[in-house]
């Protein structure tokens, strides 16, 4: 009988822990709602390391889904305009334009940069 006392207060707590919750993207408005959030959080590793930059670089520590950063409006921009964009010397013009915008004399590693950008779809 003590085994039922605990037992739904540990299903409960351990169903409010779960990584499914906490693994569902908000306010995504140019990468593909389907894609999951550890593809998301995988591509967006690469373009932060490609970029040499910290996460709060365009997002609030602890709410990535709050747009109060100006980083976030420029680089959804860049995404948008080269999410599936395979024309070289636009997505050279897109990053310049975000490299500036972040105040960012280059990218750290401009192949990480893509290999998170082709990682996302719209």
């Amino acid at each position: 009988m003590k085994l039922k006392a605990w037992l739904f207060p540990l299903s409960f707590a351990l169903a409010l822990a779960s990584p499914a919750l906490a693994d569902e993207p908000k306010n995504l408005k140019v990468i593909s709602k389907d894609l999951k959030g550890k593809d998301i959080e995988k591509a967006m590793k690469d373009l932060t390391k490609g970029l040499g930059v910290k996460c709060e670089a365009c997002h609030v520590k602890g709410k990535f889904d709050a747009d109060d950063v100006e980083g976030k409006v420029e680089s959804r921009s860049f995404l948008g305009s080269v999410i599936g964009n395979k024309d070289e010397a636009a997505r050279k013009v897109a990053l310049a334009h975000l490299l500036t915008a972040l105040d960012l004399p280059s990218a750290k590693d401009e192949s990480l940069v893509w290999k998170g950008v082709d990682a996302l779809r719209k």
